[in-house]
């Protein structure tokens, strides 16, 4: 036997986009821990390659934060989850399901959005490239989630005020607004709310509105027995 033949086979490399992939995923969580204070040395160590590998795959540190934080906020990657609602529960308890999974990517997304913030669009404020390709897949990944939100609208369609298109877009603006300006007003208090909306309470809103529930049969007035006394003047 040949001293080749007894030596290990070495794992064949990943292909590029795989590789590019695998790096991205290995360096989001100590991006989240260290902002963009991150160094180049603990983005490699994340991802376990050398610092020069970086930087055959990308051009910059920024780049890769940024490309990070793209792959990170993509909104495909909550599609399993949304699949994985059974449209055969009652309508109520999809659309709960369906707010604990928006609120669980508002939350998520939100702290990418903001190191994208902070590392800007680029010198004339557009996105370029992977950029570019990212807004794209975000819109195609905004259809996708539409899709399994219409699957879990349709089975109670004839009951919907408005088509169920319309619907779907309504529940998506109304839900995230309410998501999106909890987080606000809680960023505005050091991160803290003392009361934010349960996911049963907004659907509960989406579904009934804002008046409380009242008896559906008002009561029934007393049938007057016999006649009514008359008042005459003087009595």
């Amino acid at each position: 036997m040949s001293a080749a033949a007894g030596r290990p086979s070495r794992a064949a490399p990943l292909p590029p986009e795989e590789r590019r992939r695998a790096i991205l995923d290995a360096v989001q969580p100590v991006i989240l821990e260290r902002g963009l204070d991150v160094t180049t040395r603990q983005l490699a160590d994340a991802a376990g390659v050398a610092e020069g590998t970086l930087f055959r795959v990308f051009d910059d540190k920024e780049q890769l934060v940024r490309e990070a934080a793209f792959a990170a906020a993509d909104p495909t990657l909550g599609l399993d989850a949304l699949a994985a609602i059974d449209a055969g529960m009652p309508l109520r308890d999809r659309l709960v399901r369906l707010v604990e999974l928006m609120e669980q990517r508002v939350g998520q997304v939100r702290v990418w959005m903001t190191v994208l913030h902070r590392l800007g669009r680029g010198p004339d404020g557009q996105l370029h490239g992977h950029g570019a390709r990212w807004a794209e897949r975000q819109r195609e990944g905004l259809e996708a989630v539409h899709a399994q939100m219409r699957r879990l609208l349709e089975p109670d369609a004839d009951r919907l005020r408005l088509p169920l298109d319309d619907a779907v877009q309504a529940v998506d603006a109304l839900v995230l607004g309410m998501l999106l300006h909890a987080g606000r007003v809680g960023m505005l208090h050091g991160g803290n709310l003392e009361r934010s909306f349960e996911p049963r309470v907004i659907v509960d809103l989406l579904l009934d509105g804002m008046l409380a529930p009242t008896d559906p049969t008002p009561p029934t007035p007393p049938t007057p027995t016999g006649d009514a006394p008359t008042l005459t003047e003087g009595s």
